[in-house]
């Protein structure tokens, strides 16, 4: 009750390869139904996190970050391919929940988490000018810094503490 915890938290993600199921795609098999072929892109987000107690059952939580995405295409120009890059930054969506502490008992905790999203980040993002793609276009949605929507939260958590050791699971939707 009446305690802030402020955290940041990175996080990256890198994905190259194109499988599809178990299976190892070729560029050339890609590039039969499409003009590029993904080869890499890396992701780094930044989240700050705000949490206040209102009571000992009652937290109040914000979220806010920033992303920066680079995708990497391989375009067939003639007999040779063509890379390109795109990239793109910014703040993403801001998030508000509440947690509500459910059950406490010895050394666990069933928590109910609900909120909701507003659209601070930005989905307009556009390729430069002259760019080989997206030339003034807005880009792909994956490479846009938020959802344009107003989205809701709901989940559940569970956590299990040992001494200095907690391990938890979450089920959640949006």
């Amino acid at each position: 009750k009446h305690e802030w915890m402020v955290s940041y938290q990175w996080m990256n993600m890198s994905m190259m390869g194109l499988k599809n199921q178990n299976h190892s795609l070729s560029d050339a098999s890609v590039l039969q139904s499409y003009s590029s072929v993904p080869t890499l892109m890396p992701m780094n987000m930044h989240m700050l996190m705000a949490m206040y107690g209102i009571s000992d059952r009652l937290t109040i939580m914000f979220m806010l970050g920033y992303n920066s995405i680079y995708m990497e295409m391989k375009m067939p120009m003639g007999k040779k391919y063509h890379t390109h890059g795109m990239s793109t930054s910014g703040f993403n969506d801001s998030q508000l929940h509440l947690l509500y502490s459910l059950y406490k008992k010895h050394n666990q905790q069933f928590f109910l988490n609900v909120g909701f999203s507003v659209p601070t980040g930005r989905t307009n993002i556009k390729g430069e000018e002259g760019s080989m793609m997206y030339s003034n276009e807005i880009y792909p949605y994956c490479m846009q810094m938020g959802t344009g929507t107003f989205d809701i939260y709901s989940g559940i958590n569970h956590q299990f503490q040992i001494n200095n050791i907690a391990v938890g699971s979450n089920v959640s939707s949006i």
